[in-house]
């Protein structure tokens, strides 16, 4: 993990960041003051399951995947993380032990801002503790959606809604192995294989070394169900 020179908070405000934006000026020179900009490596463990939250993590750009670890040593990812978000916020409001594990799926910048520092800024502006209230909402939101992707449709679909998740701009999906892939779809990476070389036949997608590229994007939609 590497230090870097990052935007200031106002910067991300102003472009829209979930936590920041509408958040006063002087909640910004405290949020900024006491930030902590980091760079993390490809495969960097930011935090362990089980751990306490020391505050809140803002991620500037990369992906992040969190994911827990059964009694039997099998791996659930529950969420990916990209662009700018906010993780580690729950379990800082809760005070409870962080509930996943997150690492770096590719080269990743965020800030770090300590729990004293998080809880001083809720108090000064109601519009920060308004953001994170709908970050919370949105998170059950998507948790909701996972349980009923998992209940209601078939690999096929929820593996393409999973690449059209990941899509990049130049319509490269993130180079998650097919173990990573099953366990973002609740399938066997048999599973997941089988599935990604039909979409390959159909011509909806096609591997390039590790990435995969959407190559028809109203038919990959069209198999997402979206």
């Amino acid at each position: 993990m590497t230090m870097y020179p990052c935007h200031s908070c106002q910067q991300c405000s102003e472009c829209g960041h979930k936590l920041l934006t509408g958040v006063s000026s002087e909640t910004l020179e405290v949020w900024n003051a006491a930030k902590v900009s980091k760079t993390l490596a490809r495969g960097t463990i930011l935090f362990r399951e089980g751990e306490g939250s020391g505050g809140v993590y803002c991620t500037e750009s990369g992906l992040l995947k969190l994911f827990r670890t059964s009694l039997h040593g099998e791996v659930q990812i529950v969420r990916l993380v990209h662009g700018q978000e906010v993780v580690g916020h729950r379990s800082l409001l809760t005070g409870e032990p962080l509930t996943a594990s997150a690492t770096a799926v590719r080269d990743t910048r965020l800030c770090f801002v300590d729990a004293p520092t998080v809880q001083r800024c809720l108090r000064m502006d109601p519009n920060l503790s308004l953001n994170l209230a709908r970050l919370l909402a949105r998170d059950l939101g998507h948790s909701e959606g996972q349980l009923f992707n998992l209940s209601q449709m078939d690999t096929c679909a929820r593996l393409s809604r999973l690449l059209l998740e990941l899509r990049q701009p130049n319509g490269c999906a993130v180079e998650l192995t097919r173990a990573e892939m099953s366990q973002m779809v609740g399938a066997s990476p048999e599973s997941v294989s089988r599935t990604l070389q039909s979409l390959v036949r159909v011509g909806a997608v096609r591997l390039v070394r590790r990435r995969i590229v959407v190559e028809n994007l109203p038919l990959l939609q069209s198999y997402a169900g979206t």
